[in-house]
C-alpha cells in the first residue's frame, strides 16, 4: 500500500512539473515577460547569461536548496530537489517546441494557468518547485507576523521590477505581472 502512494505521489510531482515547465517554455519565456519567483529570474537571467531558461532554474534553486536543507532537513530536500530536477528537464524539453502563442496577453493567463495547474498537482502531492517557496518558508519561521501572501508578493514583484529592467520594456513587465496574478489567483 505504501508503494502505491509513493508512486502516486512522483507520478502527480512529475505531472505536475511538466505543466509547470511546458507553462515557462511555450507561453512565458517566449514572449519575453517573467512573472516572478525563480522562474521569472531564470527567464531574466537567460537573456544576459549564455544560459537556457531550464538549466538557469535549476542552477539558480541549487543554493536555496542548501539552504532548505540547512534549515528544514532532508525530509524536505528529497521531494523538492527532485520536482526543481524535473521542471527544469521538462522547461528544456519544451523549449525546443515552437511558443503556442506570440499573442502577449494570450501567453500571459495561460502561461500563467498552465504553471499554477502545474503547481497545483506538486503542492497537493507534498512537494514543492523549490525557490521563493523556500525562501518565505523561512521567512514566515523569521517573522511570522508577516503574511505568506504579502512575501510572495514582494519577492514576485522585485523580479518582475527586474525584467523590466532587463528587457527595456514596460509591457513585458506588465504582462509578467498578469501572469503572476493568474498563477496565484
Amino acid at each position: 500500500m505504501e508503494t502505491v502512494r509513493w508512486l502516486k505521489k512522483y507520478i502527480l510531482i512529475t505531472l505536475g512539473t511538466a505543466f509547470f515547465g511546458a507553462g515557462i517554455s511555450l507561453f512565458i519565456d517566449p514572449n519575453n515577460f517573467a512573472p516572478g519567483g525563480v522562474s521569472g529570474l531564470s527567464v531574466v537571467l537567460s537573456r544576459v547569461l549564455p544560459l537556457d531558461t531550464g538549466t538557469l532554474f535549476l542552477l539558480v534553486n541549487i543554493p536555496i536548496m542548501i539552504f532548505g536543507w540547512w534549515k528544514f532537513g532532508r525530509r524536505f530536500l528529497f521531494v523538492t530537489l527532485y520536482a526543481i530536477v524535473m521542471v527544469s528537464l521538462f522547461t528544456i524539453l519544451f523549449e525546443s517546441f515552437q511558443p503556442l502563442t506570440r499573442q502577449p496577453m494570450l501567453a500571459a493567463i495561460f502561461g500563467g494557468a498552465v504553471v499554477a495547474l502545474g503547481m497545483g498537482f506538486v503542492l497537493r502531492s507534498g512537494g514543492t518547485t523549490g525557490g521563493t517557496d523556500v525562501v518565505v518558508k523561512y521567512l514566515r519561521l523569521k517573522k511570522p507576523h508577516l503574511k505568506t501572501g504579502t512575501l510572495f508578493l514582494i519577492i514576485d514583484a522585485i523580479v518582475i521590477g527586474l525584467s523590466g529592467i532587463v528587457f527595456g520594456d514596460i509591457d513585458a513587465m506588465l504582462y509578467g505581472a498578469v501572469s503572476a496574478m493568474v498563477t496565484s489567483y
